[in-house]
């Protein structure tokens, strides 16, 4: 009975440690499959492949609850596909897991600054900031949420502190020379750029903001350059076509102008500016016909929308089709009743139709609305030229 029993504790021993091991393997074939899932996630997420990516990341974490680095880059991807309410849940999963992750507290409050949520945003930045002071991350993400916000001072106290930390940081560099841009520190902003660009050459958001910081300093030339240096790194930037277009109007330059308005539009036909500049620049350049077109295009897409109707109408009126302007221009002041604007031009097609009396009533109604205030005095000397 000794033997008997000796031979069943022994056999006990064998069993256990084998049960425990096949008990445990698909718990451990697990945490590799999340791995491999993990590592084809990342590389879709490389390639630009954010869908993509979202699916083997929540393969992982369906799989391994405990794998951080995939919630962690849900979390981004949904970022970048725009679901914001979709990653806040994934980076505040993180944040229940351990309060002290930090890279947590800054993605989330990255992501709340997106959402516009600026006392939110402000808390979870904040905290990270308390975890750890040295996390350069965390005081550049601070520093890009007050820019967002428009406290400009705070945002330069928190890019200090970011590029005392990393000086490496080509970002830190770009959003602080964007900052000095918008407190129209301009020499200062581009020097800042300068160093961001000279960390990447082919670094389009600072070639963007060194662009447009030169064109409000007036060095449209360089403005030029640096757009179209953007364009040269990726010509499928609209915003280098757009900013480009802009200064080359400022210049006068219509034909040019309106060649990269085009370009826009043929990059991204809902942009609404674009679409209204080249109309603008048609309208200039003598091509009424041109102009018509165009915004036929906005009227189309947005049938109520009054300023698209307002500026047809007044390419109409130089076109010299005048019931058409005032088709046009009565359908915009119908839409919308406050735009200044429309009264001001329905006052020009009066006036070309042989009625003062309904020009002037149109005149002190765009008066009335702040005309004046917002393009200057054109009215007033029209009013003494035909209005008693």
């Amino acid at each position: 009975m000794m033997y008997i029993a000796f031979n069943i504790f022994s056999s006990m021993r064998i069993i256990f440690p084998v049960l425990f091991l096949l008990l445990s393997a698909p718990q451990l074939f697990a945490q590799s499959t999340a791995a491999e899932y993990f590592e084809l996630g990342k590389t879709k997420y490389l390639e630009g492949d954010y869908k993509g990516a979202i699916i083997e990341f929540s393969k992982a974490t369906n799989l391994s609850h405990g794998h951080t680095a995939s919630f962690s880059m849900l979390g981004k991807c949904k970022v970048k596909i725009g679901d914001l309410k979709g990653a806040k849940e994934d980076y505040t999963f993180l944040i229940g897991i351990n309060k002290r992750d930090y890279y947590a507290w800054v993605d989330r409050g990255s992501t709340k600054v997106l959402m516009g949520d600026q006392v939110g945003a402000y808390k979870d930045l904040e905290k990270a900031i308390k975890i750890n002071d040295n996390l350069p991350i965390a005081h550049l993400e601070m520093g890009k949420a007050c820019f967002s916000f428009g406290k400009y001072e705070d945002a330069l106290e928190s890019l200090d502190k970011a590029i005392s930390l990393d000086s490496l940081n080509k970002e830190s560099f770009c959003y602080r020379g964007r900052t000095k841009t918008r407190q129209k520190e301009y020499i200062a902003g581009i020097v800042d750029l300068d160093k961001a660009l000279a960390l990447d050459v082919k670094y389009e958001d600072a070639l963007l903001a060194r662009g447009k910081a030169k064109s409000k300093f007036g060095d449209h030339k360089g403005a030029i350059e640096d757009f179209t240096q953007l364009i040269a790194v990726n010509p499928k930037n609209k915003e280098g076509y757009f900013e480009r277009a802009m200064v080359l109007k400022k210049q006068k330059e219509f034909n040019a102008a309106i060649v990269d308005f085009e370009k826009v539009m043929e990059l991204d036909s809902s942009d609404y500016d674009a679409v209204n500049n080249l109309g603008f620049l048609k309208v200039e350049s003598g091509d009424f016909a041109g102009a018509i077109a165009v915004f036929d295009q906005l009227v189309q897409k947005d049938p109520e929308n009054a300023f698209a109707y307002n500026n047809r109408g007044f390419a109409k009126y130089k076109a010299n089709d005048i019931p058409g302007a005032f088709a046009d221009i009565d359908k915009s002041i119908s839409i919308e009743q406050n735009n200044s604007y429309a009264f001001r031009n329905r006052a020009l097609v009066n006036l070309a139709d042989k009625s003062p009396v309904s020009a002037c009533k149109d005149m002190k109604k765009a008066i009335k609305l702040g005309f004046t205030e917002k393009y200057g005095d054109e009215i007033e000397k029209l009013m003494l030229k035909h209005c008693n």
